[in-house]
C-alpha cells in the first residue's frame, strides 16, 4: 500500500459547500492517509476565510494556513513542501468543487504501480499545437501515453521527491501574470517540462468505462451552487483556451516557456 494524501485548496465562497467533496474523498475505494486543505491567511492576499465547524468532525481532515495564496496552485505547492523530503508520500491534488467517483484515488495509484514514481499521473491531459493563425490550440488524450499539460480537474497523483525546492521560485515569478496566476495546469506542467518530468495520463478500461468523462459524470456532479461563483475559473471571460495562450505568450516572453508546444 502507498501512502496517499489528499490535497486541495478553496476560496471563502466556497468553503461553505466543501462538505460533500471531503465526503466523496473519505468514500474512495483506496485507503488515504488524510485531507489536507491548504487555506491561505486571506484569500487573493486580502479577503478574510471563515473556517466552518464542520471541519472539526473528520479526524482524517487537516487545515494549513499558508501565509501567501498562490492561486489554484495553492492545492498542490504548499503540500509538496511539506513532503519533498519525506520517503513515502504521495499526493493526489483534486479539486474543490466536485463529488469524485470512488475510483478516483485508485486509478491514480494503478499508474504509479503500473509505471512507476518518476512520472506524475494524471486522469485529464491534453496536448498543446500552434493551429491556424497563430492560436493556441489543444487536444484531449484518451490513452495511456505521455501528455503535455495535466487536467487537474480530474486528480493528479504527485511524488513530491521529483521536486526541488525551486518550485517556489518559480511559481512566486510566474503568477505576475494573471494568466499564469489562474492557469495552474499550465505554470505547474512547464515546471514539469522544465525538470524533464513525464507527465503520464492514464486510460484503464475499470474506470474509463464507468465514467465517459466529460460529458456525463463531471457535468452531473459538479456542485452547481459554484455555477453561481464568480471566483469560479471555468468562468472566466475567455475561457481556457484564451487563458492557457496568454499564459503561454507570457512564458515565452520571459524565456520560461518549456512547453513542447508543436
Amino acid at each position: 500500500m502507498y501512502k496517499i494524501v489528499v490535497s486541495l485548496t478553496t476560496s471563502p465562497s466556497r468553503l461553505k459547500l466543501l462538505e460533500p467533496v471531503i465526503q466523496s474523498i473519505l468514500k474512495q475505494d483506496y485507503s488515504i492517509e488524510g485531507i489536507e486543505l491548504n487555506i491561505p491567511l486571506k484569500y487573493k492576499n486580502k479577503d478574510e476565510y471563515e473556517i466552518p465547524t464542520f471541519l472539526q468532525k473528520y479526524d482524517k481532515v487537516k487545515v494549513f494556513r499558508p501565509e501567501k495564496d498562490i492561486g489554484p496552485a495553492t492545492k498542490i505547492v504548499p503540500t509538496i513542501m511539506r513532503y519533498i523530503n519525506s520517503p513515502d508520500v504521495y499526493i493526489v491534488s483534486l479539486d474543490d468543487d466536485h463529488r469524485y467517483p470512488d475510483k478516483i484515488v485508485s486509478t491514480l495509484v494503478k499508474g504509479l504501480s503500473t509505471y512507476g514514481d518518476k512520472n506524475i499521473y494524471t486522469i485529464g491531459g491534453i496536448n498543446m499545437y500552434v493551429g491556424a493563425n497563430f492560436t493556441l490550440n489543444s487536444v484531449n488524450v484518451y490513452k495511456t501515453a505521455p501528455v503535455d499539460v495535466l487536467e487537474g480537474v480530474f486528480g493528479v497523483l504527485y511524488n513530491p521527491r521529483l521536486f526541488t525546492s525551486d518550485i517556489l521560485d518559480y511559481i512566486n515569478f510566474v503568477i505576475q501574470c494573471k494568466e499564469c496566476l489562474t492557469s495552474d495546469d499550465i505554470t505547474l506542467s512547464n515546471y514539469l517540462a522544465w525538470k524533464k518530468i513525464t507527465i503520464m495520463r492514464l486510460n484503464f478500461k475499470s474506470f474509463n468505462k464507468l465514467i465517459l468523462y466529460k460529458k456525463i459524470l463531471f457535468n452531473n456532479l459538479i456542485i452547481k451552487a459554484s455555477e453561481k461563483d464568480t471566483n469560479a475559473i471555468h468562468l472566466m471571460p475567455g475561457g481556457h483556451r484564451r487563458r492557457y495562450f496568454d499564459a503561454c505568450y507570457w512564458l515565452k516572453q520571459n524565456n520560461m516557456l518549456y512547453l513542447n508546444i508543436k
